[in-house]
């Protein structure tokens, strides 16, 4: 089973339970359907008040505690049989109900119920697509909304890899294709952009979004030019590289660090030391703190001979690489 990463996000919501084992007898008369005494049953605090003055707990009620438990822990020890009970008791259509319900709450803001819907759903089926569609929707505005780098990286995390799902899965459906273009948009994977926004237009008839990709499309044109070529350098084709890359020096890319740090590397590697230096120099100015152009400016100066710069690059990489290491561990991380 996939790691759940996002779980624990979720499980306070556990304590609105206590579990109880129930008599056979008791379950044979108010709750058919499956249920053994040896499952135990979740009941929220109303419920247990009503049991305690022999008032009826519905079904109904039971069943939706059942729901959102597995919602909260799709992994709980008795997740079988609640979902073998709830569809005893809602239907065979059970998990086309849920992805309606996740939808709603969705929509009203509600983004916790809309996920512990969406989990329960596919637990019950993990290949519904709605279900997992609004799922990777809601852990994305869990993840644009939230401010602690951990929950950032979890939720942006699960819902990158579950877009990538849908696209794989499902790859009629426009919506990922939309959404996984600006994830990697944000990730400088620009070609990977491109192609998800191109397939998003083949898909969608929405005039809307259609104008707005296809703006985005138009801005992805140079970068994914700049990414061709950088992968030109990692690949070790560093003169091609350089053909694709120098047009943009002076440019309007001509501030983007990692444009100079690429060129830096190409140069470096064909013997053209002082072109390095130059590039690299650069690079420090727009990012003062980049400790892989440190080190590698000290052996472009130790190249062409020069060690006291290739002395002074190197230390000071030493020494703000020693500051990043003594930094005290944040004990919320």
């Amino acid at each position: 089973m996939k790691k759940d990463r996002v779980g624990r996000f979720y499980r306070p919501y556990m304590k609105e339970y206590v579990f109880v084992q129930l008599s056979a007898d008791w379950l044979a008369e108010h709750l058919p359907g499956g249920l053994t005494a040896a499952v135990e049953v979740p009941l929220k605090e109303d419920d247990l008040k009503s049991l305690s003055e022999d008032r009826a707990v519905s079904p109904e009620e039971i069943g939706r505690n059942m729901l959102r438990v597995v919602g909260i822990d799709p992994t709980f020890p008795h997740t079988a049989a609640y979902l073998k009970f709830a569809v005893w008791l809602f239907g065979d259509d059970l998990a086309d109900r849920l992805a309606k319900n996740a939808d709603a709450a969705a929509r009203q803001s509600l983004s916790d119920e809309a996920a512990l819907s969406c989990r329960a759903a596919l637990a019950l089926q993990p290949d519904h697509p709605e279900a997992a569609l609004c799922l990777a929707i809601v852990y994305r505005n869990r993840y644009t909304a939230a401010s602690e780098p951990e929950e950032i990286g979890l939720f942006k995390a699960e819902s990158i890899e579950a877009f990538e799902r849908l696209s794989k899965n499902w790859p009629q459906l426009a919506e990922p294709w939309y959404y996984l273009g600006y994830n990697y948009l944000n990730l400088g994977l620009y070609r990977k952009a491109q192609r998800s926004w191109q397939e998003y237009l083949k898909l969608s008839d929405h005039p809307e979004t259609r104008q707005e990709i296809s703006r985005r499309l138009a801005e992805l044109e140079e970068p994914v030019i700049i990414e061709d070529g950088v992968n030109q350098v990692l690949a070790g084709r560093y003169e091609a590289g350089l053909e694709i890359l120098e047009p943009f020096v002076g440019g309007s890319y001509d501030g983007w660090w990692p444009l100079h740090y690429y060129l830096g590397l190409a140069f470096n590697q064909i013997g053209w030391q002082f072109r390095a230096i130059e590039c690299f120099q650069k690079v420090l100015r727009l990012n003062p703190s980049h400790i892989d152009t440190m080190f590698e400016l000290a052996d472009a100066f130790a190249a062409v001979g020069d060690r006291v710069n290739e002395k002074k690059y190197r230390q000071k990489a030493e020494l703000v690489q020693a500051n990043i290491s003594s930094e005290p561990m944040d004990p919320d991380a």
